[in-house]
């Protein structure tokens, strides 16, 4: 027998509105830990969580933002009873459309490895290495800091600063760094 991936399944649900009953998947096998589709088609993670003794705010990355101590009503089934509980409420952004699927299946990752009512803590503790991991991917690697770096050393040393800036690439993908009439520099750091 051949299971529907979560990803098929979250395809599948109809969208949710702000303030009604959402359609949900559940990620993981003891259904603590529900999939949503936002009003823009993004995907939506419910980690069901403990209540928190102290609020915590919300984080808003470039590419995911995350809601604590949210309560929702939510449907596995049309002809299920409406379900109530407190999640913690974890969003890829709807203008994010090439990272809904690695999303989703991230949630699938993490859900299996933390089944059932989490703890404050471990959703901290969760929540701190999920939102690295994005961080990361909206951050340039050392590699092109580093060459960044050198670059505008390169600028600040030269003799003729305004020559230099000229000079300049407009692109990170040209050949050479500094283009002059009559030579290319390259810079290595």
């Amino acid at each position: 027998m051949v299971t529907e991936t979560l990803w098929a399944r979250f395809e599948a649900l109809r969208t949710s509105v702000d303030g009604s009953t959402s359609a949900a998947v559940a990620a993981e096998a003891t259904q603590s830990h529900l999939l949503t589709k936002g009003s823009g088609g993004e995907p939506v993670l419910l980690l069901r969580c403990e209540a928190r003794r102290t609020p915590r705010t919300p984080i808003r990355l470039k590419h995911v933002g995350v809601i604590f101590d949210e309560t929702f009503e939510v449907r596995l089934q049309p002809d299920d009873p409406v379900a109530v509980g407190r999640y913690t409420k974890l969003v890829c952004s709807p203008a994010s459309p090439s990272l809904h699927r690695w999303f989703v299946e991230l949630a699938s990752a993490v859900t299996q490895s933390v089944p059932g009512e989490m703890s404050t803590r471990d959703v901290d503790d969760l929540l701190n290495s999920l939102l690295e991991l994005f961080r990361q991917a909206a951050a340039p690697s050392a590699e092109t800091v580093l060459g960044l770096w050198g670059e505008l050393l390169a600028i600040d040393m030269a003799a003729d600063s305004s020559a230099f800036t000229r000079a300049w690439h407009s692109s990170p993908t040209e050949a050479f760094d500094f283009d002059f009439s009559e030579s290319r520099l390259e810079v290595k750091t």
